[in-house]
């Protein structure tokens, strides 16, 4: 017992245990007035606002139902198993504990893997003899199932091996992702596998990932809908591993995208978006501009004088400007091409070192941060613009040019 109230404690559970009677009595309590609901609207005259009244309140008891269970699932002591001594030595006695002891009641071992589990999670231990010991109770049929299955995403993280993370996924994939199981088991096991490569996108491989999404047309919805969110997490991860029609167009952020992978750590020097906000210099320059406009109300009488006896040369020299461009646009050099293939790539690096310039000389605050998370969006939504035909000949012969001049 004492065991089991240690275990209890955090996991952040003692509360939820001291309650059960008053949850299961408000339970019933929810019941009876959801039935007292149903039996006064069939009784009653059947109107317009009535039957409002009657939808609103059938939502309303449904929604306090479904926060009250996945919040219980949720609630975890994170301070006390951070401040743990030890942490791999004490997840390794706990797990020997749930192998060794075969006779405990099934509550009492579902607490110890979710102990495990979350101490694993939280603070990336090498306890790989864990994740064999879950495939035997991957199964469909298994008691507390979805309480299984979170606890297996839960204890995945990026330094554990891919081969361990692919047999892990596989027999989730065998077990629930298939024709004979219904399509709530299916969907339990593809949002399953969803958080698992959500955390370790290095364990899949192409033709696992074209298994799953091979499923994005099944005729239920909600397990066509949960292979399109894995298909849309390694979009954003790595599109190379997925079927060509299913990688979707190309945006500005893909063309950035660093493929993850195994033991590789990518240290950033700067925040991604950045470059959309002022520097310090323009922010400085916009305030003496501002400074300045009051004192060039006092030049404006002057200024209109030059400008009157300077017209005649004015209009002559403009002549002169106009014809030297257009002479310069009809006789444009064959070299100018291909400085304007290269201009994209002096653009992207200008852009980075922009973004790592602002990072280094001011301090970003909560309204900085809104306006990075938004202008990633816009990249993310953006995609290359369909290119014509004059655009295509245009880079072909800046290529034909470029070899001719190789040579």
């Amino acid at each position: 017992m004492r065991d089991i109230a240690a275990i209890r404690f955090f996991l952040g559970s003692l509360e939820d245990d001291s309650s059960d009677d008053d949850e299961n009595e408000s339970e019933e309590e929810d019941q009876k007035t959801l039935k007292q609901v149903v039996v006064a609207y069939k009784a009653a005259k059947k109107t317009r606002k009535k039957k409002e009244k009657f939808m609103k309140a059938k939502k309303l008891l449904n929604t306090d139902r479904k926060s009250k269970k996945e919040n219980a699932g949720k609630f975890c002591n994170l301070l006390a198993i951070r401040y743990i001594y030890d942490p791999q030595t004490f997840a390794e006695r706990l797990f020997g504990l749930l192998e060794s002891r075969k006779n405990e009641k099934f509550e009492t071992r579902l607490l110890c893997m979710a102990l495990c589990a979350r101490m694993i999670g939280i603070h990336k231990l090498q306890i790989l003899s864990f994740y064999s010991y879950m495939h035997r109770f991957l199964q469909p049929k298994q008691r507390e199932i979805t309480r299984i299955l979170l606890y297996v995403a839960q204890a995945c993280h990026e330094l554990v091996p891919p081969d361990i993370v692919e047999q892990l996924v596989y027999v989730i994939a065998q077990n629930f992702v298939c024709d004979r199981n219904t399509p709530e088991a299916m969907t339990v096991g593809l949002n399953t596998i969803r958080e698992i490569f959500a955390t370790c996108p290095f364990g899949a491989t192409e033709d696992l990932l074209r298994d799953l999404t091979d499923y994005k047309r099944f005729k239920n919805k909600n397990v066509s809908m949960a292979a399109r969110a894995i298909i849309t997490l390694f979009r954003a991860i790595n599109p190379k591993l997925l079927h060509r029609k299913d990688r979707g167009r190309p945006t500005e952020t893909l063309k950035d995208l660093k493929i993850i992978e195994f033991g590789a750590e990518h240290p950033e020097k700067f925040v991604e978006g950045a470059e959309c906000l002022p520097m310090e210099v323009d922010v400085l320059n916009a305030s003496l501009m501002q400074n300045d406009e009051s004192d060039d109300i006092d030049f404006d009488f002057d200024a209109e004088f030059v400008e009157k006896n300077s017209l005649d040369l004015d209009g002559s020299v403009d002549s002169f400007n106009n014809h030297l461009a257009i002479c310069t646009d009809n006789e444009k050099s064959p070299n100018n091409a291909i400085y304007e293939m290269n201009d994209q790539k002096t653009t992207f690096f200008e852009t980075k070192e922009k973004a790592r310039q602002i990072c280094e000389a001011r301090i970003l605050t909560q309204d900085d941060f809104c306006k990075i998370s938004a202008f990633r969006l816009k990249q993310q939504v953006r995609c290359d613009e369909k290119r014509r035909n004059n655009d295509i000949k245009l880079e072909e012969l800046g290529e034909t040019i470029a070899k001719y001049f190789e040579r």
